[in-house]
């Protein structure tokens, strides 16, 4: 029986040395979403979100990315959680950020911080949409729906091409 067990941790051992384990969230390029944007008196605006992964640190250039654009790149400068500064912030951590140079506009909730060239972005992509019966839209070709990834909401406009035909649902 011994044999056995033995012959098990071979094959386990031969097996991991063939598929790679998972990256840690901390070892992937830094993406970190807003979620709250506060203009504060005397240090300006203020970004409140979640680390998603990589590691935000002090004094780091991030490029900033919202409307489906580059908006530009800024130097961290200070990361805030719970009125305490820190030297960086891990994957995971809900922490506020100064950067310097941002105005009040630049930046809205459900942006994106990153490592500049990092992420890539698209206007279009197709998708399978699963609807409930009832729909309540006042054309068949565009519902304005939520979509939520990673826990950040995002509004978005479904346009159907040609036109959503339904039949029994009050859509023709």
């Amino acid at each position: 029986m011994e044999g056995l067990g033995d012959g098990i941790r071979k094959l386990v051992k031969a097996i991991s040395s063939e598929i790679p384990g998972p990256v840690p969230a901390d070892k992937k390029p830094l993406l970190f979403t807003a979620q709250n944007v506060f203009n504060i008196r005397g240090a300006g605006p203020v970004i409140n979100g979640k680390v998603q992964q990589g590691t935000l640190r002090n004094g780091e250039k991030v490029s900033v990315i919202g409307d489906l654009e580059y908006i530009r790149s800024f130097t961290v400068k200070e990361i805030q959680m719970f009125r305490r500064s820190l030297d960086e912030a891990h994957a995971g951590d809900e922490c506020a950020l100064l950067l310097d140079g941002v105005k009040r506009d630049e930046v809205k909730s459900c942006y994106v911080i990153c490592e500049k060239g990092s992420r890539n972005f698209t206007r279009k992509f197709n998708a399978l949409v699963l609807m409930e019966p009832r729909i309540s839209a006042k054309t068949n070709t565009d519902i304005a729906v939520s979509i939520e990834i990673n826990g950040t909401i995002i509004p978005a406009h479904i346009r159907f091409s040609p036109p959503l035909r339904v039949r029994g649902f009050g859509l023709q």
